[in-house]
């Protein structure tokens, strides 16, 4: 399998187009004559993986540059990179260029369309496995248009694959909600049909349980459009199916086996980054680094690297001298001489000084653990009726309770709870948040759904509080101003894909 994805990476990818979401025409190998077994489905579904991986860099870009957590080290390829994270964002900065998430989407459009071809051409390929690879490749797509959606809004919405230059392919932007209903359709149909495993456990391929889309990865996926899109009850119900189905567990909340000597010790919460596909894991980017499958989080985040930590975060792990968070010094970060980097993606060990080996140095890019289930939930908990009902407010609390436990802080008195006003409650959850998930790729998307609650009418202006907390005074105005226009919280769209769509395509209007 491992090596068939490099092949792929290869054979796949290779070739050029200048329309405008530069998708390489597949010609022969995604023909009708293409399509004949079974195979031929299986090596285009792990193609869009293989385009999945290469988005990485984005996935990290978008969801945290513009954010308050990360500060970047400067330097000569740094520029665009600043631009966005001092919101000097511009149709020129290739930072928002988007083709990589298109490719993925081509893909699994391919898979779609063209399985039920193979099916009548493959007497060993089964009606059941046509549903299982078109399920996976429809949460696939989803994922990709749900990371589209969340950084421009309105995006075309294409669900045909294009084999050549010559077809039509100058589509408009599609609003917001309409994407997000048609991700939902995708993803309850898929949950039907979408594989529980793939492989059984301590196979040499148990890594795909993890690497590929499950149907608890579906779920998990799910519930997060349900949150993004103010269905509360929805997220609710679906968080809850998943901590029903007991088939992931907070790691670090049970004790390891004992060792030669008798004696025990507290499993690491830091086992989830190294060795990684942990019972958290929900869905994870595998990378395979010895094989050439690679990434660059790990230089990114050693010492003096790109990306560093500023004191105030490290503040808001060590708030106490009497609680000791179990995510904090030597797991989600670590101190050499004067720089805070993020230990979760560069050490090997729990010491601050063991880092990664070559053959380990780019780690897997996780999307889903479980606790962002369980913080989802208490999320959608907290919105559910105007944020009015004690019950909600306190299965809220006990749902962030169960990670503010995991970590060792103290939890919220449930007394308290039912007192606490949505603000409050919501606060809460941010914060719990943006120490679980550093350097996740999540920051960012977090702060957009807060500050896009209600319209933009009930929280976005504490959003743009939480940005100038580390804006210094002479640029606070121009923040304040470019942040009141609610599309500004999006990217525009590159100008070239507006140039080559001859006027299909429509600029986001704060950037017009």
């Amino acid at each position: 399998m491992r090596y068939t994805i490099i092949i792929l990476l290869v054979a796949l990818l290779s070739g050029s187009c200048d329309n405008w979401l530069d998708l390489e025409p597949e010609n022969e190998r995604l023909s009708m004559d293409y399509w004949t077994k079974k195979e031929d489905v299986h090596n285009t579904m792990m193609s869009a993986y293989v385009r999945l991986r290469d988005c990485q860099t984005k996935m990290f870009q978008w969801g945290e540059l513009r954010a308050d957590v990360l500060e970047i080290k400067t330097s000569s390829s740094t520029e665009q990179i600043e631009k966005i994270n001092k919101q000097n964002i511009t149709s020129e900065n290739t930072i928002i260029e988007w083709a990589q998430f298109y490719k993925v989407i081509n893909s699994a459009n391919a898979v779609i369309k063209y399985a039920p071809v193979v099916l009548t051409r493959d007497p060993l390929f089964t009606e059941e496995q046509m549903d299982q690879y078109i399920a996976e490749a429809k949460v696939v797509r989803s994922l990709a248009y749900f990371y589209l959606v969340r950084a421009f809004r309105e995006v075309p919405l294409i669900t045909e694959p294009y084999l050549t230059d010559a077809q039509d392919i100058f589509q408009p932007k599609v609003a917001e909600e309409a994407i997000l209903d048609r991700l939902i359709l995708d993803l309850k149909w898929s949950l039907k049909r979408v594989p529980v495993t793939y492989a059984s456990a301590g196979s040499s391929l148990a890594w795909e349980n993890k690497g590929r889309m499950t149907r608890w990865a579906a779920q998990t996926l799910l519930a997060d459009i349900y949150l993004w899109s103010e269905k509360y009850k929805e997220c609710v119900d679906a968080c809850q199916l998943i901590v029903d189905s007991k088939r992931y567990r907070l790691v670090g909340n049970e004790q390891e086996e004992e060792d030669e000597n008798g004696t025990t010790e507290q499993e690491s919460w830091f086992s989830i980054f190294y060795p990684g596909l942990s019972e958290e894991s929900i869905f994870e980017i595998y990378y395979d680094h010895a094989n050439n499958q690679r990434n660059s989080l790990f230089s990114w985040f050693q010492k003096d690297g790109t990306y560093l930590l500023p004191q105030r975060i490290i503040d808001e792990f060590e708030y106490d001298n009497a609680v000791i968070d179990l995510r904090a010094k030597n797991k989600t970060y670590f101190k050499q001489d004067s720089w805070l980097g993020v230990w979760k993606y560069v050490g090997a060990s729990t010491d601050g000084t063991t880092k990664r080996s070559g053959d380990k140095q780019s780690p897997n890019w996780i999307i889903y653990r479980y606790p962002e289930v369980l913080l989802m939930q208490a999320e959608a908990y907290a919105m559910l009726d105007g944020g009015m009902v004690e019950g909600n407010k306190i299965a809220a609390v006990r749902a962030l309770n169960v990670v503010k436990t995991r970590a060792g802080v103290p939890a919220i008195d449930v007394d308290v709870a039912a007192q606490m006003s949505e603000a409050s409650l919501m606060d809460e959850i941010l914060k719990e948040r943006k120490k679980e998930f550093v350097g996740e790729g999540k920051r960012w998307f977090d702060l957009v759904r807060f500050a896009k609650k209600d319209g933009f009418s009930k929280y976005k202006k504490s959003v743009i509080d939480i940005l100038l907390e580390n804006v210094p005074m002479n640029e606070r105005t121009i923040y304040e101003t470019k942040l009141s226009n609610e599309w500004s919280f999006y990217f525009p769209i590159h100008k070239d894909e507006i140039d080559i769509s001859k006027g299909v395509l429509k600029q986001n209007p704060a950037y017009q």
